[in-house]
């Protein structure tokens, strides 16, 4: 009897002892799967920091860049919204004339969105652009008159011989009327000649002024360049002195171009973007 118990005794403890090495076998592969799993979430999270690509196009005081175009009479041959917010970088709209009459015209309009309504004193439209001509061409530059619901004509130049990447600088008064109330500004370029020509767009903007300091909007626009959706979660605006931060939660969808806008009354500043991945992108405000 006594035989028997000890028999009973000692195979319970060998069934103890294997089950507790079995759990030790067990709880030292859940930890190692975890050790693995976090290695794997850390590579992973690297990999996205590495390949997180913004570049900031424009970072500027009060200066938008078109969100769109409309082609009323030309025919594209190259280029889209990408080519225009970039001054002299070997990409831009190109358009061939049409002719419905006595003479060959280009009518493309650029519209501007998001702008802020707040005390303005002027506006001012930038132009980068080339002709490739043989004989006289004139340009006429509009702007959209959201009181009148007229095209207001702000600029008329001609051009005898081909124009090789000029700037044109149009200075408009009374810009409230040129914003409409769903924050829109439109600008027509119009081109014509008595032959055939092409016109090359490289760059356009819309700058308001104001001489109000509390009034300064900063103006920055995004491209992200990433594989992924970049979330940005904070911004900073400062100078040698003094600095302003604030909180942010924006999601760049991948290859797309966004418009941040931070008031702020720093000026002479820089701006940086800290995203969720921890990356920091920086440029200088331009006036």
């Amino acid at each position: 009897m006594k035989k028997a118990i000890g028999t009973i005794i000692g195979s319970l403890i060998f069934i103890l002892i294997i089950l507790a090495v079995f759990s030790s076998i067990f709880f030292i592969t859940d930890q190692m799967f975890n050790l693995f799993s976090n290695q794997i979430t850390k590579l992973s999270f690297e990999s996205e920091k590495q390949s997180e690509k913004l570049e900031i196009i424009s970072s500027a005081f009060n200066k938008y860049l078109p969100k769109r175009f409309l082609i009323n009479a030309a025919e594209s041959s190259s280029g889209n919204i990408f080519s225009l917010i970039k001054p002299l970088d070997d990409n831009y709209l190109t358009l061939n004339p049409i002719r419905p009459a006595a003479i060959y015209f280009t009518n493309v309009t650029f519209d501007f969105e998001e702008i802020e309504l707040v005390g303005y004193t002027t506006g001012r439209i930038s132009i980068v652009f080339s002709y490739d001509i043989s004989t006289s061409l004139t340009q006429e530059v509009y702007i959209f008159n959201w009181i009148t619901n007229n095209w207001d004509l702000v600029d008329t130049s001609s051009y005898s011989t081909d124009v090789l990447f000029s700037q044109k600088i149009i200075t408009v008064s009374n810009p409230g009327y040129y914003i409409s109330t769903n924050f829109t500004a439109k600008v027509q370029i119009f081109a014509s000649s008595t032959v055939f020509f092409k016109a090359y767009y490289d760059y356009i903007s819309f700058k308001i002024e104001s001489d109000d300091p509390n009034t300064q909007f900063v103006i920055t626009y995004i491209l992200n360049n990433s594989p992924f959706s970049s979330k940005i979660v904070s911004v900073v605006v400062f100078n040698s002195t003094t600095f302003q931060r604030e909180d942010l939660n924006i999601t760049i969808p991948s290859s797309s171009l966004f418009l941040i806008k931070i008031k702020t009354y720093i000026i002479n500043s820089n701006i940086k973007f800290i995203t969720n991945l921890g990356n920091i992108f920086q440029s200088t405000i331009s006036n």
